[in-house]
C-alpha cells in the first residue's frame, strides 16, 4: 500500500488574472489536482462513501471528511486507515476523485486512488490564509511506527510488518513553482508542512 500527501495552491481556477482568491466548488479543486495528477481509477458509490476495488486491494474513501480513509489487502484485512485532517465536512465525487471543501480556511481536500492500492490526498489551497500544515493520523489495530527514509518518504511498520509507504510529499503554487515541504511526526500522526512565504496563488 502507499499514498502521496501533497499541497498545491489554486491553479487556473480563478476567472482572471489578478481576480481575489474565492472558495473552491468541488468541481474547480478537482480540475486543479485532475491537471496535475491525471487520471484515476473509477470510483464505487457505496453506503457511506466509495470504494476502489482490484485483485489484491481494496480502497474505501468515507463520504465525510470525519471518516477514515482505509486500505484493505486482498486477504480482507484492513491494514491501514487514515484520518483526514481539518473539519469535518461532506464529500463530493466528481469524475474518480473526492472533494473536501474546506476543511480548513481556504482549503479543500481532494482524495484519489490512481492506482490500485495507492491514495493521492492533495490540499488544494486558494489563498494565503489557507493553513500550511495538514495532520493525516493513522489508524491501525496495533501500534505503527513511522520510519524516514534519505527520500523524504516515511514507511509504516505495524509489528515486524512493513504496511505502508508515503511517497516523499511534494507541493507547487499556482505557476507551478515547487514550494519547500516537509514531513515530521507527531506520535501516531504524520504532518505536511509547506513554506508558502513565496507562493502564488
Amino acid at each position: 500500500m502507499s499514498f502521496c500527501l501533497a499541497s498545491t495552491t489554486n491553479v487556473g481556477a480563478l476567472p482572471d488574472e489578478g481576480a481575489q482568491p474565492t472558495d473552491l466548488t468541488p468541481d474547480e479543486a478537482i480540475s486543479v489536482t485532475a491537471e496535475i495528477l491525471g487520471e484515476a481509477e473509477a470510483l464505487t458509490n457505496e453506503p457511506g462513501g466509495f470504494l476502489v476495488e482490484g485483485p489484491t486491494a481494496t480502497v474505501a474513501i468515507p463520504d465525510s471528511s470525519d471518516g477514515l480513509v482505509a486500505v484493505t489487502s486482498g486477504t480482507g484485512t484492513s491494514d491501514v486507515s487514515i484520518a483526514l485532517p481539518g473539519e469535518a465536512v461532506e464529500g463530493t465525487a466528481v469524475a474518480d476523485a473526492v472533494a473536501f471543501p474546506e476543511v480548513a480556511e481556504d482549503t479543500t481536500l481532494v482524495v484519489q486512488v490512481p492506482d490500485e492500492g495507492v491514495v493521492t490526498m492533495a490540499a488544494v489551497l486558494s489563498s494565503e490564509a489557507a493553513p500550511d500544515q495538514q495532520r493525516y493520523r493513522l489508524d491501525t489495530s496495533e501500534d505503527a511506527r513511522f520510519v524516514p527514509n534519505s527520500d523524504g518518504s516515511i514507511t509504516v511498520w505495524v509489528g515486524n510488518d512493513e504496511v505502508g509507504l508515503f511517497a516523499a510529499p511534494w507541493a507547487i503554487d499556482a505557476s507551478g513553482a515547487p514550494l519547500p515541504t516537509q514531513y515530521s511526526i507527531d506520535g501516531d500522526t504524520l504532518v505536511q508542512t509547506t513554506d508558502l512565504t513565496d507562493a502564488e496563488f
